[in-house]
């Protein structure tokens, strides 16, 4: 009896309770010893995926990665012909979108409105593109960080320039 009244005995083992059987352990040794083998190997096994993925651990933000952090064991996926999209630099392409959003709305016009609209770059010479990068890497070098216009990173704007650039050579040259 416990000191409020309630029976405990029923919730205890009697003190002849085999605790290998309890626990599905083998009687002989020898196939102790193999079940034991092979849980290291299962351990070793979890371990060595766990340092495969941590990479991709490492550049997620932790405070907003949601969902499993690692493979279950046994747990499979073929994802090494695909695009690995983990391997962005994501703040880096923030800066390049602040770029893009800064061109279709807020960049100043010639007739004194803003913004060129969304895919306005579709329809500009790939040449005029390619100048721009360089225009903008030539600003970086020469130790002007951000664009004076923009206010954005010259290099953002220069990735910019280049990505319409492949894009445009993309559609045209048949490329992919």
């Amino acid at each position: 009896m416990s000191s409020d009244g309630i029976d405990l005995s029923k919730y205890r083992m009697p003190a002849a309770v085999d605790f290998e059987k309890s626990f599905g352990l083998p009687d002989d040794e020898a196939e102790r010893k193999e079940m034991i083998e092979k849980l290291k190997a299962s351990i070793d096994l979890v371990k060595a995926r766990e340092a495969h993925d941590a990479p991709r651990l490492h550049c997620l933000p932790v405070d907003t990665h949601r969902g499993v952090l690692s493979r279950k064991p046994g747990a499979q996926k073929d994802s090494q012909a695909k695009r690995q999209w983990w391997l962005l630099p994501w703040e880096a392409v923030g800066l390049g979108v602040d770029v893009l959003m800064y061109g279709a709305y807020d960049a100043p016009r010639p007739d004194g409105t803003t913004g060129y609209g969304a895919n306005n770059w579709q329809g500009i010479p790939t040449v005029d593109y390619l100048d721009a990068a360089v225009r903008h890497i030539n600003s970086w070098r020469a130790g002007e960080w951000q664009d004076p216009v923009s206010k954005k990173a010259h290099l953002a704007h220069a990735w910019c320039c280049i990505t319409f650039a492949l894009a445009q050579t993309m559609r045209t040259d048949g490329c992919t």
